[in-house]
């Protein structure tokens, strides 16, 4: 269960700061040393307390909760809040998308985000990643490149679809992304689901896919593991039928929710 011991502040980094009210001094009452990096820390921050828009991942929705461990992960961990069964851990939990900006539609076809952070007794532990396996670039260098292409034109205030299709022209390890961006994963039906229900009923899974959706049972949330089912075009239909259609819808732009589970796989 959780700790009883009162929350600490950290660092930028999420590491624990000794004190929030006192900083190492030269003697009893003498004057304020500078290599107390917190003390540092905090001063810079206050001076530079400006809050950009990020470069992506600017339009996002989230929630708090806790995460609870339901199985022994020991195993294969040493992470102190995943230590035992039944430990709690406070989290908050932020779906995004990606290209848009703030103000952006929800319904824009576009990968989306998440970022998960894990407040536990030894700092703040962050869990970030997209809803789709791969992604456009495999060299980090041609990220600035990439993200160029899917922002407003400077001029003009306006996207340029022909920018963004050069540069995936141009960089065919982009071509698989592509494909996911293409299909339901890049609508998203809503935050209860990363990819359209557009399999037939009869359709078997895969378990080597897993993603998580959010199950909304009035005030309470429960963040659960499930199998996607396989994409239409990867099914075997009769003849006779025609493929299912998709009813996709984007992520709401706020998401209220008291209270949440997120269980460990």
């Amino acid at each position: 269960m959780t700790s009883s011991r009162p929350p600490s502040t950290t660092t930028d980094s999420g590491i624990p700061a000794q004190s929030d009210e006192y900083s190492l001094t030269v003697g009893r009452g003498g004057p304020t040393v500078l290599h107390v990096h917190y003390l540092v820390q905090k001063m810079q921050h206050v001076n530079r307390e400006r809050v950009p828009e990020r470069v992506v991942h600017a339009k996002g929705s989230g929630a708090h909760g806790f995460f609870e461990v339901t199985g022994d992960v020991t195993w294969f961990t040493h992470a102190d809040f995943l230590g035992e069964a039944g430990r709690q851990t406070p989290i908050f939990a932020r779906f995004s998308t990606v290209a848009g900006e703030q103000g952006y539609t929800d319904t824009d076809r576009d990968p989306r985000g998440f970022a998960l952070k894990f407040y536990t007794e030894e700092g703040n532990f962050h869990l970030v990643g997209n809803n789709t396996p791969v992604f456009f670039i495999r060299d980090a260098s041609k990220f600035s490149d990439f993200i160029h292409t899917q922002k407003r034109l400077p001029d003009s205030g306006l996207r340029d679809k022909n920018m963004q299709w050069d540069f995936w022209t141009l960089s065919p390890e982009s071509a698989h992304q592509v494909t996911k961006l293409m299909s339901d994963r890049g609508t998203p039906r809503s935050v209860a689901g990363s990819v359209s229900r557009a399999a037939s009923p009869s359709a078997t899974t895969s378990a080597s896919r897993i993603d998580t959706a959010i199950e909304q049972r009035g005030s309470r949330a429960t963040l659960r593991p499930f199998r996607v089912p396989d994409p239409v075009w990867n099914q075997k239909l009769p003849s006779s039928q025609s493929a299912p259609t998709a009813v996709t819808c984007g992520l709401p732009s706020s998401l209220t929710v008291e209270s949440h589970v997120v269980r460990a796989l």
